[in-house]
């Protein structure tokens, strides 16, 4: 019989791969239209991208953040400035917090984009981010912040396992077809979730 912890294991790897991936491309994707506002800069404690102030944003972010399925966080220097985040991802990051200290050591002082796990207030997290440069392409500046988009694990394990027990329940049904429709279940449930970490035309969606 098949058992939900051994699918759940052996799906797990491939959807927090998935979950990677889509945070790092929709860290760049926020990247791109910040700066079609125009030049990144900081004006005293605003993070400004062209007339447009980015402290306490809602709307840019919002639309990204839910585009995405994730929570979305800018930063200047190290403090967060504008957030948002989706129910799915777990809960909104507060304005005025600080960023992790691995992620201003890889993204701000090294310059560097980072991809991992972080335990942010108590609960791990899949997290990418990357600097946040100074003017229109950044080449010959610092980072004066970052980007940051992320998603609880927990929650995600929680909706895997729920979805692998709704679509492996059994009733009163031959052991053949049980067997067959358990695993007519989990493609289905893994198509899904392919198909909810696509990217694919997502600049036309937003």
């Amino acid at each position: 019989p098949i058992c939900i912890p051994e699918i759940h294991n052996a799906v797990w790897p491939v959807i927090a791969q998935g979950v990677s991936d889509r945070a790092a491309s929709a860290v760049d994707l926020l990247d791109e239209h910040l700066r079609a506002e125009g030049p990144l800069r900081r004006r005293d404690d605003e993070l400004v991208a062209g007339d447009r102030v980015l402290n306490g944003d809602r709307e840019l972010l919002a639309r990204i953040a839910r585009a995405t399925g994730l929570g979305l966080s800018l930063y200047l220097g190290n403090r967060r400035v504008a957030s948002f985040c989706t129910l799915a991802a777990g809960a909104a990051h507060d304005l005025g917090g600080y960023a992790d200290a691995q992620l201003v050591e890889t993204v701000l002082r090294k310059g560097e984009s980072f991809r991992g796990v972080l335990e942010i207030e108590g609960r791990q997290h899949v997290v990418a981010s990357r600097p946040l440069v100074a003017g229109s392409s950044g080449e010959d500046y610092g980072p004066i912040g970052m980007i940051e988009a992320y998603q609880d694990i927990d929650i995600i394990r929680g909706q895997l396992a729920s979805a692998l027990e709704e679509g492996l329940d059994t009733s009163e049904r031959s052991a053949t077809e049980q067997q067959a429709d358990r695993m007519e279940a989990v493609m289905v449930f893994i198509d899904d979730v392919v198909r909810r970490l696509q990217l694919l035309a997502l600049n036309g969606n937003i």
